[in-house]
């Protein structure tokens, strides 16, 4: 795999130069779908790269992975300043760039987003709020009901006041509210995963059982480890290495016809045969992310 660290290239939205990283496949001549990775609240676009084996995971899949960098702005256009725009900056700048840069399957079914944290709600949020651009979402460890995260104290309180405004439930940027108004035939394939031992398993716990009863269909798992673990263990993947594992298999999910096609496209544009390209493993791995 090649690892880059692009500098300048999108800068639009944020009215300022920016960065990201990217991993890029060495095999195949592409075009390649490609994967949004997002770092959490005390990350930056570096993270994944420095603090997993995310390189390792994707090393013979034929997909490039995309971490941009969000600050603490919940990719979320802010409601206070201007130049702190980091939504438009993803779904505008930053996949145009890289659709015109990097040899991408374009369009939904060549792209998916995945985080930690609040990058888990980034990534729900954004495939709900635009379903026309990516066919699956992964939420790890997701900081996921706004109105909680605000009552942790006065600073996140101002902090979220300045993001979201005064009132973030039921708002366009409320990741529940978003399901709710979310037409099945167009929902993306969603994973979510949670440490048992993390601070926000009950909050997922909620967030699992509404999109139950909702009857949006999606994956959920719980696994040993806190906030800031991904960890893989034999065969029962999580963290990362599930999401992407999850991208290649969605045949499994024979109950999803209205996103089995488009995730089928995502797979058999590099993998003609049908065959499973999921991820396997030994042994036991466990790394630490920042939340």
């Amino acid at each position: 795999m090649a690892v880059c660290e692009v500098h300048g290239g999108v800068q639009v939205a944020l009215w300022k130069q920016t960065s990201f990283t990217v991993i890029l496949p060495e095999k195949g001549d592409g075009p390649f779908p490609v994967l949004y990775l997002l770092h959490g609240l005390s990350g930056d676009h570096t993270v994944w790269v420095r603090r997993t084996s995310i390189e390792r995971y994707a090393q013979d899949l034929p997909l490039i992975i995309v971490m941009p960098d969000s600050a603490r702005g919940w990719y979320t256009d802010s409601q206070t300043c201007l130049t702190a725009a980091f939504e438009t900056a993803i779904v505008r700048d930053l996949i145009a760039y890289v659709d015109r840069v990097f040899h991408t399957v374009p369009g939904r079914a060549g792209r998916a987003i995945a985080g930690l944290s609040m990058g888990g709600y980034g990534a729900l949020k954004l495939a709900f709020k635009h379903p026309h651009l990516f066919c699956a979402a992964g939420c790890h460890s997701g900081a996921l009901i706004l109105d909680e995260l605000r009552s942790i104290g006065p600073e996140w309180a101002r902090e979220f006041e300045l993001i979201f405004g005064p009132q973030a439930a039921g708002g366009p940027e409320d990741v529940l509210t978003l399901a709710e108004r979310l037409d099945p035939s167009e929902a993306p394939a969603v994973w979510m995963d949670i440490g048992l031992e993390d601070g926000f398993l009950e909050m997922n716990r909620r967030v699992h059982a509404d999109f139950q009863s909702i009857g949006l269909a999606h994956e959920y798992h719980e696994w040993p480890g806190g906030h800031a673990c991904v960890s893989s263990r034999g065969s029962r993947t999580m963290g990362n290495e599930s999401f992407v594992s999850s991208i290649q298999a969605r045949r499994t999910m024979t109950d999803r016809q209205s996103i089995i096609h488009p995730m089928d496209r995502m797979n058999t544009d590099q993998n003609p045969s049908g065959t499973s390209q999921a991820l396997s493993t030994s042994g036991s791995v466990r790394e630490r992310l920042p939340p």
